[in-house]
């Protein structure tokens, strides 16, 4: 039969208490066959101790990079869905694009923003552009120092200088230097330029005019 030693330290001069918890259930207590200290609060335990679960739950001591394989079992989308919301171009010079698609033909261009889905995706060579909002600046390519606020603004539009804010400002435009402020503001413009139109559907139906001028809601709608 083996049996249990306590040996008191030589250097302490405190008194060590065994006291039994407040229980009417018998317990029993089995010390591991093995030398050593048995832990605290203060004990260190070396990882490659453990095993099982536990061990499979412990960290190593250098956390690997999180890259897009590693999004997993995220709600309500997907992984793909994640990694393409969020792109950021610089393929040429200070070009930034947010949103699934956005800015993701740029090949030399220069000093585009593109926030939005969509916004901005077909720009190559054009610069200094400015879209935000979904679908905003579409179809633009090679054009440059246009600005568009707003969904579906300058949708369709291949023209330079234009300035549309406003939910489908300057649609389908090929003219150059317009503004448009308002929602459908110049939204039918094809070839006409120099065209400003402040209000909601301001000179909307304006195709082919040049250095029209329209304040108001309606204003020269059917110019």
């Amino acid at each position: 039969m083996s049996k249990i030693k306590i040996v008191g330290h030589a250097s302490g001069t405190g008194v060590l208490t065994i006291a039994a918890p407040n229980t009417n259930t018998d317990r029993t207590i089995t010390i591991p066959d093995v030398t050593g200290t048995l832990l605290d609060s203060g004990s260190d335990l070396p990882a490659a101790n453990l095993t099982g679960t536990i061990a499979d739950a412990r960290f190593p001591s250098t956390l690997p990079a999180i890259n897009g394989s590693a999004l997993t079992n995220l709600p309500s989308t997907s992984t793909a869905d994640i990694l393409s919301a969020v792109t950021l171009q610089v393929t040429a010079t200070d070009n930034y694009g947010l949103g699934s698609n956005a800015l993701n033909s740029i090949t030399t261009g220069d000093y585009n923003v593109a926030f939005g889905k969509n916004a901005g995706t077909a720009i190559t060579t054009g610069a200094r552009n400015i879209a935000i909002g979904d679908n905003a600046l579409i179809t633009l390519t090679t054009q440059s120092y246009n600005v568009a606020i707003g969904r579906y603004a300058q949708y369709g539009a291949t023209g330079n200088g234009n300035v549309g804010i406003g939910y489908a400002t300057i649609q389908n435009a090929s003219g150059n230097y317009n503004t448009a402020v308002g929602d459908y503001a110049l939204s039918t413009i094809s070839t006409g330029s120099n065209n400003v139109a402040i209000g909601k559907a301001a000179l909307n139906l304006n195709t082919t005019g040049h250095s029209n001028v329209a304040v108001g809601k309606d204003a020269l709608e059917s110019n």
